[in-house]
C-alpha cells in the first residue's frame, strides 16, 4: 500500500487511536506505581507512631504534675548560680 494514496480521515483515526492507546498505558503504569504506596504502613511505623504519641502524653502528664505554680520559689525550679 503506497503511504501517499492513504485516507486523511483514516490517518488521523489510526493516530488517534494510538494516542489513546498510549495514553492508557500510561495511565496504567502510574496506577501500578502507586498502588504500593496506598497499602497500610509496615506494623514497626504504626508501633513507633503509636510510641511517640504515648511519650509525648506521658511527657504532658509529667509537665503539669511536676510543673511549679507560679508563687513557687522552691530552689527545685529556680536556676541558682554561684
Amino acid at each position: 500500500m503506497n503511504p501517499f494514496n492513504v485516507d486523511p480521515k483514516y490517518q488521523f483515526l489510526k493516530e488517534r487511536h494510538q494516542d489513546l492507546i498510549r495514553e492508557a498505558e500510561k495511565e496504567r503504569l502510574i496506577r501500578y506505581a502507586l498502588s504500593g504506596r496506598l497499602k497500610h504502613p509496615p506494623i514497626y511505623k504504626r508501633t513507633l507512631c503509636w510510641l511517640g504519641h504515648r511519650l509525648i502524653a506521658w511527657g504532658d502528664n509529667l509537665l503539669k504534675r511536676y510543673e511549679a505554680e507560679p508563687g513557687d520559689l522552691s530552689t527545685s525550679t529556680l536556676m541558682l548560680t554561684k
